[in-house]
């Protein structure tokens, strides 16, 4: 972990807190990309009735004759909000460590001079790019699982 702090956040920066607060970040639009069940409940729900049999009293889910599901893009659609809040949020601390070569003792110029041409790019977006990369493959992961259940659950002939 310590190498990983070394190469990509600036020297003496607190790298561990920001890793620490961007996890239950990630975790926080993790648990409300979840959102995507509740709406896909309603979406299932919509494609059945309820059948009353006065007989045995007992209600019956009969499926809606030519009932066509909500297309995947529509029930999806907003489960990923937290994902771009969170690509806000990366941004923004790839701009707080480029500033922090600016404070105090810390000096930009000194550090453009050093051998390594990149290694203010690197210390200062190179651990952004790769926890945005992260990002990507946990909404690809996601987007993966939640495909899966609405191909799976949905009854085929109401899938548009």
């Amino acid at each position: 972990m310590d190498k990983f702090l070394d190469t990509y956040f600036p020297p003496g920066y607190d790298g561990e807190t920001e890793i620490k607060r961007l996890v239950v970040a990630y975790l926080a639009a993790i648990i409300y990309s979840f959102r995507f069940f509740f709406s896909y409940y309603e979406a299932y729900n919509d494609l059945f009735y309820y059948e009353w049999n006065q007989l045995e009293e007992t209600a019956k889910k009969v499926l809606r004759p030519g009932a066509v599901i909500v297309p995947f893009g529509e029930i999806a659609g907003s489960s990923f909000l937290m994902f771009a809040a969170l690509a806000i949020v990366l941004l923004v601390a790839g701009i707080q460590h480029y500033h922090y070569y600016t404070k105090g003792s810390n000096s930009l110029y000194v550090v453009r001079r050093l051998p390594d041409r990149r290694y203010v790019f690197r210390t200062c977006f190179g651990g952004i790019l790769l926890e945005a990369v992260a990002a990507l493959v946990v909404i690809g992961i996601l987007l993966g699982v939640y495909y899966c259940v609405y191909l799976w659950v949905t009854p085929e002939i109401c899938l548009p």
